[in-house]
C-alpha cells in the first residue's frame, strides 16, 4: 500500500455533493463561491492532477427527478465548467424542492461512493464533500439494491472503495454512526440547524 499511496499522492478526484432543497437558499451561493475559491487556490506543487464534479440531491420520495437527484454531471478541470455545475445547483434550489426535513443525503452519498468514480482508488485519491442543512432519510431499498442496513452498507462502500468523505451537516445519529465506524475515511463537521455556521 505504501507504493500505491506514493503513486497517487497529489492526484485526486473530488465530488462536491450539494443539498439543493429549498432551505439551502441562504447558503448555496456562498458554498459555490467557496468551492470556486478552493479550486483556484489548489497548489500545483501539492496537487499534480485533479478533477471535480458536482452532484446534487434533495428528497427522492417527494421531489420530481430533476430536483431529487443528479449524479450524472461530468468530471472537469475547467473552472468555468465547475461554476456552471454550481449554478445549475443554485437554480435547483430556487425550485424549492425538499419540503420538510429530512432529505436524501445518504442515498446520494452511497451512489456517489459506489458509482461516482471511474478510476481505481489505487490510482487517484477519492474524495466526497457533502454540504447539507438537513438531517438524513434512511437509504431507500431501491438505492441499495437489497433489503439491508443502509448505514452499514454505506460504511462498507466507503471503506472498501477507500473514499474520503467530509460531511458538513447537522447533528444526527446517522452521520455520527458513519463517522464513528469508518475510521480514517470520514470527517464530520456538525453545523447549526440553519446551515449558517
Amino acid at each position: 500500500e505504501g507504493t500505491q499511496e506514493s503513486k497517487k499522492k497529489g492526484v485526486v478526484d473530488i465530488i462536491f455533493l450539494l443539498d439543493t432543497s429549498g432551505s439551502m437558499g441562504p447558503a448555496i451561493a456562498d458554498i459555490g463561491k467557496n468551492i470556486a475559491t478552493f479550486i483556484q487556490n489548489l497548489n500545483p506543487e501539492d496537487i499534480k492532477d485533479w478533477r471535480v464534479k458536482v452532484f446534487s440531491f434533495s428528497d427522492l420520495e417527494s421531489d420530481n427527478p430533476e430536483i431529487a437527484l443528479n449524479v450524472s454531471r461530468p468530471w472537469t478541470k475547467d473552472p468555468q465548467e465547475i461554476v456552471n455545475q454550481i449554478v445549475e445547483c443554485i437554480n435547483l434550489v430556487k425550485k424549492q424542492g425538499g419540503g420538510d426535513e429530512p432529505e436524501s443525503s445518504l442515498d446520494a452519498m452511497f451512489l456517489a461512493a459506489r458509482d461516482g468514480f471511474d478510476e481505481s482508488w489505487t490510482e487517484r485519491t477519492r474524495v466526497i464533500i457533502l454540504f447539507t442543512d438537513a438531517t438524513p432519510k434512511k437509504i431507500l431499498k431501491e438505492t441499495l439494491g437489497v433489503d439491508a442496513d443502509g448505514i452499514a452498507l454505506l460504511r462498507q462502500q466507503i471503506n472498501d472503495s477507500h473514499t474520503y468523505v467530509h460531511m458538513f451537516a447537522p447533528v444526527h445519529e446517522d452521520y455520527t454512526t458513519l463517522k464513528t465506524n469508518s475510521g480514517k475515511f470520514i470527517n464530520y463537521f456538525p453545523i447549526n440547524e440553519d446551515g449558517v455556521s
